[in-house]
């Protein structure tokens, strides 16, 4: 997981997303990425593994993805609507939040992420973790193990066992 502000506190940054692995970015103040000093996820997956992380801003499990092809140059009145706090903007490659939820978009503190890769057509609130247990559903390769034959061999890369507390082990016995 990829953690905002990073560490060396700069706004704008650039962040390599879609390499396949659950790549989840997660924002936690809303001056972090802004109309001045947007932060870029290249490659983002949607649909898949990447997500962008907005809990921390308390939007609700109800918020939709909007989208616009309007071309924001600051402050716009009404530019969210309803539970569309998240608006993904075609003109800009934008993803647009309205982290204070008062409808309006603040260039100066509402969030805004410059993404390549992402469509309105396939963009939905299915890509950002909203609540806290958004991310504990089951891992890819649980999803991948779900159904199987019984008798089905274990795929290699299933064999091993992870714990962060120590590290990977070596093959279990069957």
């Amino acid at each position: 997981m990829t953690t905002l502000p990073l560490a060396e506190g700069v706004n704008a940054s650039t962040l390599q997303a879609g390499n396949g692995l659950p790549d989840p970015i997660q924002f936690t103040a809303d001056n972090v990425s802004t109309f001045g000093k947007l932060t870029t996820v290249v490659n983002f997956n949607q649909n898949a593994e990447d997500k962008l992380d907005l809990k921390a801003f308390a939007l609700g499990a109800d918020t939709t993805v909007g989208t616009t092809g309007a071309t924001l140059t600051g402050d716009t009145a009404g530019f969210f609507t309803g539970a569309n706090r998240v608006v993904l903007n075609d003109a800009t490659d934008t993803i647009d939040v309205d982290v204070n939820k008062d409808g309006n978009f603040s260039a100066a503190t509402d969030l805004a992420v410059r993404t390549t890769g992402v469509t309105a057509a396939g963009f939905t609130a299915a890509d950002l973790v909203l609540t806290e247990n958004a991310l504990h559903g089951p891992t890819k390769l649980a999803r991948q193990m779900i159904g199987r034959d019984r008798h089905q061999p274990i795929p290699p890369y299933a064999r091993y066992v992870f714990k962060p507390s120590d590290g990977l082990r070596s093959p279990r016995s069957r």
